[in-house]
Formats: C-alpha cells, sequence, structure tokens
C-alpha cells in the first residue's frame, strides 16, 4: 500500500533533496532523506528526518539500497522510529514510472505478517494425526506426565498451542459473527 511519496528537488547543492510525505490516518510527516557517503556495502545508503512541529529536522530511521531478484530493480528498504510510535514503521522506496520531471519514489507499506500457528489451520482436521490426549499408554489412562486416570475429555493435547481436547467436535465457521 503507498502511504506517499517523495521527490528531488534543486536546492543547488549535491544535485538536490528528496523531500516528501507519508500520510496515514495515524501519521502525518514531512521527511526528507539525507544520502550517507560510506563505502561499506552493507551500510545505509540514506538517513531519514523527519521534519518536527517546531521546524527542525530530526533522524528517524535509514534506508539500505537493495536490488528485486526477479527484476534487478534497484529499491530502498527501511525503518521510521520514534518513541510517539508504538512499533516501527517499515517503508520501501521505488522508482516512480515518469518519464519527465524530477526523480520521483512512491513509499510503500506492508504489515509484517505473523507466522502462521495451528489454530488458523483449516477445521477438517489440523494434519497432525489423531490425537493421543488421555489415551494411556501400557493400558493405563495416564497423559503421560505423571499419574492419570481421568476421562480423556479433561486431558488436552500434550502441547496445549491449538490442539482441541480429544472429545471436543471440530466447530465449522460461523458466518455469524
Amino acid at each position: 500500500m503507498n502511504i506517499g511519496q517523495i521527490t528531488r528537488r534543486d536546492n543547488g547543492q549535491n544535485g538536490g533533496v528528496l523531500i516528501g510525505r507519508i500520510d496515514t490516518l495515524a501519521i502525518s510527516m514531512t521527511i526528507g532523506l539525507r544520502l550517507l557517503n560510506n563505502p561499506k556495502p552493507t551500510a545505509p545508503k540514506y538517513e531519514i528526518m523527519a521534519k518536527t512541529r517546531a521546524n527542525t529536522w530530526v533522524r528517524v530511521g535509514a534506508l539500505f539500497e537493495q536490488e528485486a531478484r526477479s527484476t534487478g530493480e534497484i529499491f530502498y528498504q527501511g525503518q521510521i522510529e520514534d518513541p510517539s510510535m508504538d512499533r516501527p514503521l517499515s517503508i520501501a522506496l521505488f522508482r516512480a514510472d515518469q518519464q519527465d520531471g524530477p526523480e520521483t519514489y512512491n513509499i510503500a507499506w506492508t504489515r509484517r505478517r505473523p507466522r502462521q500457528d495451528l489454530t488458523s489451520a483449516p477445521q477438517q482436521g489440523d494434519g497432525l494425526g489423531e490425537s493421543t490426549a488421555g489415551q494411556g499408554h501400557g493400558g493405563d489412562a495416564s497423559d503421560g506426565m505423571g499419574e492419570g486416570g481421568g476421562h480423556p475429555s479433561e486431558n488436552p493435547a500434550p502441547s496445549g498451542r491449538g490442539r482441541r481436547k480429544a472429545s471436543e467436535p471440530a466447530s465449522d465457521f460461523s458466518p455469524e459473527f
């Protein structure tokens, strides 16, 4: 999702500066990029500067030069971080397709997706086979973790995470929230 744009503006020095805006429902800021001259290939290419309400510039992040594996296109990736934010804002800058005019980049953002856990697996089965919760080893009703003897529905699966109790039926998704 594009959340802003940044454009090279001629200031008469060093080929100009990159200045633009990021606007979302929660964030609205003017940003500028300051070129860093570091010969190390793993060093950031730009510092991300943000304009404060007092009209001063503060450093809020850095951008690293990346190359897309499939196309070879160069783009910039980094994070904006500030104490006022709950977590860093991950951004990427991609060159806008403009034939004429100043150098322009679109600022894109994507939400990091959490790892898929077993609770989001299809309800028909979790792909892990039959549960052995509550089934004894060697004929007793032990759960394998000490003295046992309960009904199978009293003993959850050993992992506890994402697994149903042995006697619970699978529930279908209800279209009613």
